[in-house]
């Protein structure tokens, strides 16, 4: 029952890349479309945080395996990385737009040093460390809808 409920906050992850990889995929042209593939990415960096956060409290509390935790962690680092290629990939058509992405490249950054941290080896402090860098995400992405 355990393995499922995990097994399927992997798929939703894994799932919402995909979809944040649709939005960034398409020519940006204007503001509003970079603001929709900025907050894109926020959204699966936000996404990948989360799935890693559940998978490093199942870890403290020993619900999960090693090999899973590994696994899962890795499926959060690949959509992380993902939105922040999309994010690099994406045509910036004005200074507006360089400001968002000034303002969120730090932030996938940040996320992306946590999570390799809590790759190579989960601790009470390193599950902590998210909670931060989840909240800024989701104020990028209330800001920027």
């Amino acid at each position: 029952m355990v393995t499922f409920r995990w097994a399927a906050i992997g798929l939703v992850v894994v799932c919402l890349a995909g979809a944040g990889a649709g939005v960034l995929g398409a020519a940006e042209t204007g503001f509003h479309d970079y603001q929709r593939a900025a907050v894109g990415s926020a959204r699966a960096a936000h996404n990948a945080l989360a799935a890693a956060e559940l998978t490093g409290e199942a870890v403290l509390a020993k619900r999960v395996t090693s090999p899973y935790a590994e696994t899962r962690l890795s499926d959060s680092r690949t959509a992380l990385g993902g939105a922040a290629d999309r994010l690099a990939g994406a045509e910036l058509p004005d200074e507006r737009c360089e400001q968002m992405r000034d303002e969120l490249r730090p932030l996938l950054a940040r996320a992306n040093v946590v999570l390799a941290v809590m790759e190579s080896a989960v601790t009470e402090q390193n599950v902590a460390d998210i909670e931060p860098v989840a909240e800024a995400l989701d104020a990028f992405v209330r800001a920027h809808r």
